[in-house]
C-alpha cells in the first residue's frame, strides 16, 4: 500500500497530493493537522484564563510597588 492521500481543499476546491496546506490559497486541507491546531490554541487559552483568574499573592503584590 502506498501513503498517497489526495486532499480537496475547502476554500478553493483544488486537489493535492500529500499535502498539509493548500499550495493555491494556503488554506489548512489537512484535517488532521488542523483539529492539531485548534486543540493547542484552546489549551493556550485556557491557560491565558486560568492565570487571569488566579488570584496573587500579596506579597508579589507589595513587590510590585
Amino acid at each position: 500500500m502506498s501513503n498517497e492521500t489526495y486532499r480537496r481543499c475547502s476554500n478553493c476546491g483544488e486537489m493535492w497530493l500529500n499535502q498539509d496546506y493548500c499550495p493555491t490559497c494556503g488554506n489548512i486541507i489537512n484535517i488532521t493537522l488542523k483539529r492539531e491546531l485548534e486543540r493547542k490554541e484552546k489549551a493556550i487559552q485556557k491557560q491565558k484564563k486560568i492565570d487571569a483568574t488566579k488570584k496573587k499573592s500579596a506579597v508579589t503584590l507589595f513587590l510590585k510597588m
